[in-house]
């Protein structure tokens, strides 16, 4: 279940959960799961603003 601003948002945010699901389960299934590292993580936000990227984005939450 997820909510949203209007149907098509609550949708996105539906497919994001999905998918973060399954590439959990597949690494699960694969024998590991490797975090990225906070390094990895800021070189990722530098390539985001590059691109022009908006938004907040939902790795934010650990910095609050």
């Amino acid at each position: 279940l997820t909510v949203g601003t209007d149907l098509y948002n609550a949708y996105f945010k539906m497919e994001n959960i999905e998918l973060a699901a399954k590439i959990n389960l597949t690494a699960r299934l694969l024998g590991k799961v490797n975090e990225i590292s906070s390094d990895n993580v800021k070189k990722l936000y530098s390539v985001r603003k590059k691109m022009g990227i908006k938004g907040r984005h939902p790795a934010d939450c650990n910095d609050k």
